[in-house]
């Protein structure tokens, strides 16, 4: 499933994504077990600088400008929006990831695979 031709290291940019993938989906899970209701969700790397406060309060579906560029590639490193959308990004990688590797070619990278779990959603990008 490695992408052929990125500047991934192999395995460790494959392990990474996967270690990534289970995090996000515990902290969903965490999240949805306090019993709290939520219209909006922010979810942020920890890995990453936010040099200025980001309001949620904006966009159905919200990721950065950079490393951006829908339909094909899709920044994973924040999101924020309306529930539902950030219910998708946060649970929807593991459903989506057998119909994306057979649909190409086996080879699955982080950014491209997220755009493809998107393409539906229209999407809002911000200079955060």
């Amino acid at each position: 499933f490695f992408p052929i031709g990125m500047k991934w290291v192999w395995p460790a940019g494959m392990d990474n994504m996967i270690k990534q993938w289970h995090s996000i989906e515990r902290v969903w899970a965490a999240m949805t077990s306090s019993g709290k209701q939520y219209r909006r969700v922010g979810l942020f790397r920890l890995d990453c600088k936010y040099n200025d406060p980001i309001d949620i309060s904006r966009g159905a579906a919200v990721v950065p400008a950079w490393q951006n560029s829908p339909p094909t590639w899709m920044n994973d490193r924040i999101f924020y929006g309306e529930y539902q959308h950030a219910q998708r990004w946060a649970t929807g990688r593991f459903p989506h990831f057998e119909d994306y590797a057979q649909r190409h070619n086996f080879q699955v990278h982080s950014e491209m695979f997220l755009a493809d779990l998107f393409k539906d959603v229209p999407l809002t990008t911000t200079a955060a």
